[in-house]
Formats: C-alpha cells, sequence, structure tokens
C-alpha cells in the first residue's frame, strides 16, 4: 500500500492505537461538558472588556475578568500572575488609544 493508500497518516495510526483518534478524545469531552463550556462561555461574555473611545473614558471590566481567569487557572493548577503594565510598556494598538493608562485595569 502507498501513502496515499493508506486510509490513515502514521501518526493518526498510532493515537488510534494508544487510546483513539484525539479529536473523537476532544469532541467526547466537549460533549460531556456541554452545559459547563456553555456557563463558561456566558460568564467571560459577561465581563465587558470593550474598548474605551477615548483615554479619559473609566475602565471597564478588564480587571474581574483577569481576576476571574486567574482564579480558574490557579484552581486548574496553573501559575496565574495579574500584574499592571507601565505606561508605554505595550505597542499601540487600537484598543490603546494615545495617553491610555492601566488604572483600574491591570
Amino acid at each position: 500500500m502507498t501513502p496515499q493508500q493508506h486510509p490513515h497518516p502514521p501518526r493518526q495510526q498510532q493515537s488510534r492505537q494508544q487510546g483513539g483518534d484525539p479529536r473523537h478524545r476532544v469532541a467526547a469531552e466537549i460533549d460531556r461538558r456541554t452545559e459547563e463550556l456553555v456557563a463558561l462561555a456566558g460568564t467571560l461574555v459577561g465581563f465587558d472588556t470593550t474598548v474605551r473611545a477615548t483615554a479619559d473614558e473609566p475602565a471597564r471590566d478588564e480587571a474581574d475578568l483577569q481576576q476571574c481567569l486567574a482564579e480558574r487557572l490557579t484552581a486548574a493548577g496553573a501559575d496565574a500572575e495579574v500584574f499592571t503594565p507601565e505606561p508605554g510598556e505595550l505597542p499601540a494598538t487600537p484598543q490603546t488609544p494615545p495617553g491610555l493608562g492601566f488604572t483600574g485595569r491591570p
């Protein structure tokens, strides 16, 4: 059988021998945890992190969102650090109008 005729590339074939196609395992885990994932997505999109039009507008919910994510990551065993960058440390982008500070948003 030539490589073109082989139904599965060697890497896929090996993963099947070690417990199935990883895509199927991921899809099964998503199916198993659908309610939890929908609830998490709802929580995350509930934070107002819209771009400020001007630098003098108050911070939105960035700090609360970052704290929420840090707590989830820490609970899962990851190291999470929330910090406030110094002005000028981040490149200018449409999300950071000139003069934007980080008060209220780490």
